[in-house]
């Protein structure tokens, strides 16, 4: 299934394909169906086009990587190292965004883009890496966990206002 799939570096040629993916992520997929009224107020963004549009800015500044099947990009994966000088394991790579779309899911798209990330992280010397999920989203939560990933930590959020 996957020997018909490209993974390539992120780049400005990619904008327009990252940003609807993007527009699926967010719009659709993550704030359309995965959230409970009660979360969802908890994430609502006044202006999402925005938002979009300067998280997609940040992508340039960060390391990722695209998976192309028939000339269209799938998937994409997007990380950054953050250094914690003060930590035992003090070079972390970080998974931003990964997204694959929801018809190539099951396909392998996702563990590709994984595994090249992966790679990258390692040649720069890090010595852990991290994702994150919403506590609602089970899916990928079993996944990450599937992939290797353990639970770490856990953020609770309450609105006072």
């Amino acid at each position: 299934m996957t020997d018909s799939v490209k993974i390539e570096r992120l780049s400005r040629k990619h904008r327009q394909a990252i940003r609807k993916l993007m527009d699926e992520f967010f719009k659709d997929f993550n704030r359309g169906f995965l959230f409970t009224d009660k979360l969802r107020k908890l994430e609502e963004y006044k202006n999402i086009d925005h938002v979009i549009k300067k998280e997609l800015e940040k992508y340039f500044e960060w390391t990722g990587f695209v998976a192309i099947k028939d000339n269209k990009i799938v998937g994409y994966i997007i990380g950054h190292i953050k250094e914690e000088k003060q930590k035992v394991l003090e070079r972390k790579g970080c998974i931003e965004e990964f997204f694959v779309t929801e018809n190539k899911r099951g396909e392998g798209v996702g563990r590709l883009l994984m595994n090249r990330i992966i790679k990258y992280f390692e040649k720069k010397k890090c010595d852990v890496l991290a994702i994150e999920a919403y506590s609602v989203n089970k899916k990928s939560i079993d996944y990450y966990r599937k992939l290797g990933f353990v639970d770490f930590s856990m953020k609770l959020v309450k609105r006072i206002n």
